[in-house]
Order: C-alpha cells, then structure tokens, then sequence
C-alpha cells in the first residue's frame, strides 16, 4: 500500500533537538538535472527553516572543495578525478571517508538517488547509529532499481540496503512499485511527487521576450528543457520536428539543456537541413524565459521520474505533448492539460506538434489545465 502525505507542515521543533543532515548527491549546482534541481530547492529550504544541513557532493571542474550556494554549505569529496569506470570508486571512496570522518556532525544521510552510494551509506552510518533515507527518482530501464540489476553482485546489495534504509521515497507511481517490488515495505516507503513554484502571475509579451533571448519573436515556438540524452528521446523530437516543417516552416524548436547528446544532435540538425529552425541554448539560468517565450513544451521522454521541467512549464501555462510514461501520467490528464503519446511514436508527436500548431484555441485550453494541481 502506498502511503501519501497529505496532512499540513509539521511543527519545527527548537533548534537543539534539529537533527544535523548530510544531502548526498552525486552531482550538484551547477552540475546535473532534474534530481538535482529538487536537490538545490530542498537544501535551500530546509536551511532556511533552521535545519543544520551540508550538501555532500561529487568534485568535478573547477569548484571549491567547500563553498555556500544560497546558503547551504557544500563540501566537495576530496577526489576529484573524472576518469571512466575509475571515477565510481573515487566517488564511493570518497564518501565513504567523509561519513566516517565526519561521523560526529550528522545524525541522518539523506542521499539521492538509490544507488550504489545507498548501499556505502547504510553499511557505514547505520553502524555508527544514524539514520538512512534515500530518494528515488526514475524509474524503467534507467531507474535506480535497474542500476542494481546491472552490477554483479547487485540484488544482494539491494537487500542490505532493503534491510537497513529508515525511509525510502519516491516520486512517482511507477517508482513507488519498483521499490516495493524491490523489497522495499510499505512502512517505510513513501510517495512524495515533485513540486514546482507556481507564479503568482504570468505577464510579459512573448515577441518581445523571444527578441531578448535571440529567437524568431513571429515564429511558432516549440520548446524542450532538459538533458540532452538517450533517455530524454531528443533524437526522435528532431526527426519528428523535420516532419513538422514540411507544413509549418516558419515554426522552431529550442533545446534547453546540455548533455552527451548534443554534438550529435547538432550535427543531425545540419544534416537535415534544420539548422535555422533548431536552437541549442546550452545550459542556462533563466529557464522560465524561454518557457513563457514558447507556444508549447515537448517531452518525448523513453522513462522519467517526474520531470520538473513539464512541472515548471505547466506552472507557467504552456500547454504539453510528453510521452506516456512514469511521472508524466501521474500529473497530465490526456485531453485536459496535456496531451500524451506513446514512447517512441515519431508519428503521433510530428501530429500532436501540428494540431496545436492550427489550433490556438486548443492551445489555450491545454494551458490552462495545470490549474488542475495548482
């Protein structure tokens, strides 16, 4: 039985009975997603509510080992090299030391993402007589319950961290069975989707705002916000936008984001002759611009957690083409503030992307669904 809570904020008890909190996330500002994006908002949040709190991360480029981010203190592992298969042992190495090292100034470890770095936490923190909660946050062939299927070794190291977590949450429907399927009980797994601020207004004209960001301020605007990844479909949503095109030339697409993908999605584009009709912004701070300058958000996604970024173009009224899969399904009603696809379907997306292109009105209807979960 899945359990959801739904009951108001509980009350903050005095500051000497908080509990201390270690966040331990692989990546972390300005590095990562969608995970890591929740991860910021929530370090933020708590610290700002009283609640001693280190954000204990991964050491990639050239950040400080220690450092204050909206004043949340991160430290950075004292390894930092980045090389392939190597860069996994560094990582657990490294946050293996530092919970023993630092075993006097924490009581729980709440790490993201049920990984391999769950299992180094309950081996180690729970014999030093603290506390364990991990996130989860996808699920099917990338989720964190197929990463143990995948490790020699993997189930059995699943059911240490089974036996030992003290809570364990997950984001969507679709997480939360894996979970229990996983072995996982019901008494300390909890549902807890994401969540978005929604904007109290949502004013501003859009030509002007896509002359200010260097898009076509007349043209029909399709946007993607995320990693560029295998698992996010970006190559499927550049075949389909070609297709778009042939009916509707003047309309183009930006991708938001940054990933392995992109060198070779940027090349496909100019194969295809797309290169005036697809914009690669990179990675970029002011997400909400280019969602309130866009006609609809697209995520064709193969499996998801629950993407904050369909909640955050939701918030800003962008109706939504997203494909039928975890997370998704969980906060879009077909027909009503959103449309879905099957995974995969290149047909269905180049169609959904057309319809809404001659249809304003539908446009507007699908927009103004999010208020359904506001």
């Amino acid at each position: 039985m899945t359990r959801v809570q739904v009951n108001a904020k509980p009350a903050i008890p005095s500051m000497d009975k908080l509990p201390r909190v270690i966040l331990a996330i692989r990546h972390f500002y300005p590095y990562g997603g969608g995970a890591e994006v929740l991860a910021r908002r929530l370090a933020v949040r708590l610290v700002q509510r009283g609640l001693p709190l280190t954000v204990l991360t991964g050491r990639y480029g050239t950040r400080p080992r220690v450092e204050r981010i909206d004043g949340v203190l991160v430290r950075r592992h004292f390894i930092g090299l980045y090389v392939p298969v190597f860069h996994e042992l560094c990582y657990l190495t490294s946050l293996a030391w530092e919970l023993v090292s630092r075993r006097h100034e924490y009581d729980i470890v709440h790490v993201f993402q049920t990984h391999l770095s769950a299992y180094v936490a309950v081996v180690i923190a729970k014999r030093l007589g603290k506390k364990v909660v991990t996130t989860n946050h996808c699920s099917g062939k990338y989720g964190d319950m197929a990463v143990w299927s995948s490790l020699p070794g993997g189930k059995r190291l699943l059911r240490t961290v089974c036996a030992n977590v003290d809570a364990t949450t997950g984001v969507s429907k679709d997480v939360i069975a894996e979970l229990h399927e996983a072995g996982f009980g019901p008494e300390c797994t909890w549902y807890l989707p994401n969540g978005v601020p929604i904007p109290s207004a949502i004013p501003g004209d859009r030509s002007e705002l896509r002359d200010t960001l260097g898009l076509r301020s007349q043209a029909f605007t399709s946007v993607f916000v995320g990693r560029l990844a295998a698992q996010k479909a970006t190559e499927l949503l550049v075949d389909a936008w070609k297709a778009v095109l042939r009916k509707h030339p003047s309309s183009q697409l930006v991708f938001v984001g940054d990933g392995q993908q992109r060198a070779m999605l940027e090349a496909r584009t100019r194969q295809a002759g797309l290169t005036g009709s697809v914009v690669f912004t990179g990675r970029v701070e002011n997400v909400e611009d280019y969602l309130r300058a866009a006609d609809i958000f697209v995520l064709p996604s193969t499996t998801e957690g629950m993407s904050i970024a369909l909640l955050e173009a939701m918030a800003v009224g962008l109706p939504v083409v997203a494909s039928r899969v975890s997370g998704t399904v969980d906060v879009i009603k077909h027909g009503e503030n959103g449309i879905l696809i099957e995974p995969g379907d290149r047909g269905a997306l180049t169609d959904c992307i057309i319809s809404l292109i001659e249809s304003p009105n539908r446009q507007a209807e699908l927009g103004s669904g999010y208020s359904l979960f506001a």
